[in-house]
């Protein structure tokens, strides 16, 4: 097994617990992260599962993409270094499409699809634009956004991650499944919104009125102009927290000179 293997879990939703079905190849450890993942997300709503994709990072450092339908989950299972190659879990989930078994599940040794600036102006003219760039900048600020079933479809999950930097697209976690919101998922539609909106989550009129951002402003003008340079600059712009790991290093290092410049 090499590290451009994708490893495949079926899983049986339907009953009290969550019942591996199908796990060749797949450590102990990988299986226990994802059955307490899937407990997590779906809980005693799993006789509800609608049908829709989940990616989310593992506790192993693995990712999960998980395709759900009638009370039954077919999920792949990527490692850390081939997800930050690829970083795209529908492309993935395109190549090995649910249901279908096959004995080749190593990654293609090719180049990942170039995102262009017209491929991004296409899907913001052909959908919802504001609320795509709005979602776009939340998620990349951060928040946490949860829009409703009843005036979106699965497709705007695959828009919203198109729209997303690496850097984003590498730690986010999203949903198009979900029966109820869950702390560690960035963006979810769910059949029906809590009432309240739980704290520190925004809905569809908060996202409109959320206040525009250097992100979203920057990628519509590169996309607009059709300056593929400068969209794949915004791309791999670099995420708060690896901005914010960088500099503890930085200053780790700046006090390790400190201390043995004194030694010496």
């Amino acid at each position: 097994m090499s590290e451009r293997t994708i490893l495949r879990v079926l899983c049986d939703l339907s009953g009290p617990q969550i019942h591996i079905v199908s796990s060749d190849g797949v450590a102990e450890s990988t299986l226990l992260s994802l059955q307490k993942w899937l407990a997590e997300l779906f809980g005693s709503d799993t006789v509800t599962v609608r049908e829709g994709l989940t990616t989310m990072n593992l506790s192993t450092g693995q990712r999960a993409i998980v395709r759900t339908s009638l009370g039954k989950a077919d999920a792949l299972i990527v490692g850390r270094k081939l997800w930050n190659y690829i970083d795209d879990p529908f492309l993935i989930s395109e190549l090995y499409p649910t249901g279908r078994t096959t004995s080749e599940m190593d990654w293609p040794d090719e180049p990942t699809p170039f995102r262009t600036a017209a491929m991004l102006e296409t899907i913001h003219v052909g959908t919802n634009g504001p609320l795509l760039l709005g979602v776009t900048q939340a998620v990349v600020d951060g928040a946490r956004v949860l829009l409703t079933a009843e005036t979106l479809d699965s497709q705007f999950v695959r828009n919203l991650w198109m729209m997303l930097p690496h850097a984003t697209r590498r730690e986010a976690a999203v949903s198009s499944a979900l029966p109820r919101h869950h702390p560690k998922v960035n963006f979810a539609i769910l059949p029906e919104l809590p009432t309240p909106m739980p704290m520190g989550y925004l809905n569809e009129r908060m996202v409109l009125d959320y206040p525009e951002g250097r992100y979203e402003h920057n990628l519509q003008i590169a996309f607009e102009a059709h300056d593929d340079r400068f969209v794949q600059e915004l791309l791999m712009r670099r995420s708060g927290r690896e901005l914010m790991r960088m500099g503890i290093w930085a200053i780790a290092i700046l006090l390790l000179g400190s201390v043995i410049a004194q030694m010496i």
